[in-house]
């Protein structure tokens, strides 16, 4: 049905990477789901924020639907297709998980 996965961006930003829902499922609420469950584990792990990298040109309703969740535009990154989302956790008593390797 769809899949999402949330990875160490740096210590203190989670980032989405390939939150996707199959065609056939879609319009369903199932992103939206997915996208929460994932917010909902970064603030566990301890990040501050999780960022995502998108294209509003190829994925409006993505885009919609990040914003719907908070996600703003984050400073630096992104490029002319790409948009570069960010959405504040807030403080959450936990200390940022420690260093991982990155796979970007």
């Amino acid at each position: 049905m769809g899949c999402v996965a949330l990875g160490r961006f740096d210590d203190e930003r989670a980032e989405f990477k390939r939150l996707c829902v199959v065609p056939a499922a879609r319009g369903r609420g199932h992103g939206g789901r997915l996208a929460r469950v994932a917010i909902a584990c970064g603030r566990a792990l301890g990040y501050r924020s999780i960022v995502l990298d998108t294209l509003p040109s190829r994925m409006p309703d993505a885009g919609r639907l990040y914003r719907a969740l908070g996600f703003r535009e984050g400073v630096g990154g992104g490029s002319a297709i790409a948009l570069r989302l960010e959405l504040r956790l807030g403080a959450v008593g936990m200390a940022p998980p420690g260093p991982q390797p990155a796979n970007r």
